[in-house]
């Protein structure tokens, strides 16, 4: 990872990696290497004035990343039974207790829609996850 400062005039910008100082002048978010980022910063009058690596490692942050991400799961039934309720409602509504269900309807899709997993969660899952895996292997030496 890294610290890109650009600047232009008195303003200053810092970003994390090449991509998103691209994308932030471009609109697009692909791949691009320094030097074309670089000539994109400075084809927008723009400056590079530092460049600094980082300590975090990668793999590591990849690995965490990665493993949230398969973590992170939507409940697809919970959502559409939720999705469900609230096309109900909104069919009938009349009154401001009919307006609140279907503001509480959609804060609990937006909160199915977009889970949050906790540190206390990740570890049971990855736990889970090793306890089923380490079973299968002594499954396959028996």
């Amino acid at each position: 990872m890294n610290a890109i400062k650009i600047a232009k005039d008195s303003q200053e910008l810092e970003f994390k990696n090449w991509q998103e100082v691209a994308s932030h002048f471009t609109g697009k978010n692909t791949p691009v290497s320094s030097k074309t980022a670089t000539a994109i910063v400075l084809k927008n009058g723009w400056e590079v004035i530092s460049v600094e690596k980082t300590a975090t490692s990668k793999v590591k942050s990849n690995i965490i990343e990665s493993l949230l991400k398969q973590l992170n799961t939507i409940d697809k039934d919970l959502l559409k039974s939720l999705m469900t309720e609230r096309d109900n409602i909104a069919k009938s509504v009349k009154t401001s207790q009919d307006a609140k269900k279907l503001i509480d309807i959609n804060l609990k899709i937006n909160e199915v829609s977009n889970p949050v997993i906790d540190k206390t969660t990740f570890i049971d899952k990855v736990s889970v996850m090793y306890d089923e895996f380490m079973q299968q292997q002594e499954n396959e030496k028996a």
